[in-house]
């Protein structure tokens, strides 16, 4: 793992404004592509496989900084959470699995706050651990009781640090089976959520409501007198939610519908939008062969470093264990 510093210029483009009555601000972004010239400077390494036992990580799953500059990175084969200082300087490693409070069963997210705070998700234990910057455990906050399986997405750290943002329809990290009889929970809409940390069990505060990709919305089928959801497969090339969680605590979310960024604010929904003329590329049968390809390239690589794998292929999901 190498950190980079970036260095270089950015052409910057006028932007029409649009904001009238009050309403949405609208900022219509240049047609035109500006290009950027980046330099890299490398500032320090982490990771070895002959190095000190800290270092030799089984699976980085996600890493993040905090308000002073030092790394986060979260090993989920290990269950550990290793602590950088801005030099590259070891500080510490906490984390272990087991049952108790601040113990993983199955772990995967992690949200650094500014002051070094962590909130890592899990699953099985269903809620969210939560640590003080020194890697101590403070508490635990179960997750909100919800029909259909869990679904864990991005945890995204709120500026003011005693909250996570999440988007349904960002990529998904792990999923695990619901207990309740439904096997999915539906939506009508790919909702940026708030998830507040503040009490014993989590509360949610819905930001906005993205856009849901047309034939994705779900069909009920009853079973057994329960009701499960299908869930269509998503397109290999359909549009995803990309959130991100600006300084000030605004949430941008990318609309692929509208080949816009809108920015939202709790309490207040989409105030502005960013919207730009895009000349979108048709799927050909040749852009079609070249990723599966890759996807079958994707599925030997996997397989050869003698980890378990899935894969999906001409619309059908491909799953082996070594």
């Amino acid at each position: 793992m190498n950190l980079r510093s970036m260095g270089g210029t950015v052409a910057l483009a006028s932007l029409a404004v649009s904001s009238p009555g009050g309403a949405q601000e609208i900022i219509n972004l240049p047609e035109e592509d500006r290009h950027l010239a980046w330099g890299f400077e490398v500032l320090y390494r982490v990771g070895s496989v002959s190095g000190d036992d800290w270092e030799q990580f089984g699976n980085v799953r996600r890493v993040g900084f905090d308000a002073d500059g030092k790394l986060y990175i979260f090993d989920n084969r290990a269950d550990r959470i290793h602590v950088v200082a801005p030099d590259g300087t070891y500080l510490r490693s906490f984390g272990r699995t087991g049952e108790g409070p601040g113990e993983f069963q199955r772990p995967d997210g992690l949200a650094v706050m500014r002051d070094g705070r962590l909130v890592v998700a899990d699953r099985r234990h269903r809620a969210y651990h939560i640590f003080a910057a020194d890697g101590e455990f403070e508490r635990m906050v179960r997750m909100a009781p919800e029909p259909g399986d869990l679904r864990i997405t991005d945890l995204l750290p709120d500026p003011g640090g005693e909250a996570v943002f999440t988007a349904v329809g960002a990529p998904m990290l792990s999923a695990s089976m619901g207990t309740s009889g439904a096997r999915t929970t539906p939506h009508t809409s790919r909702p940026v959520e708030r998830l507040m940390l503040t009490g014993d069990v989590v509360t949610k505060d819905t930001v906005a409501d993205g856009w849901l990709p047309a034939g994705e919305a779900p069909t009920s089928i009853p079973v057994d007198g329960k009701t499960n959801y299908r869930v269509p497969a998503p397109d290999v090339f359909g549009p995803r939610m990309l959130p991100g969680v600006l300084p000030d605590g605004s949430v941008a979310f990318s609309d692929s519908s509208a080949y816009a960024i809108k920015i939202a604010r709790p309490g207040a929904g989409v105030w502005r939008i960013l919207t730009r003329t895009l000349h979108p590329i048709p799927v050909t049968d040749r852009i079609i062969d070249a990723e599966k390809n890759r996807l079958l390239q994707e599925l030997e690589e996997r397989e050869e470093s003698g980890g378990g794998s899935r894969s999906r292929v001409d619309g059908v999901l491909i799953a082996r264990d070594s």
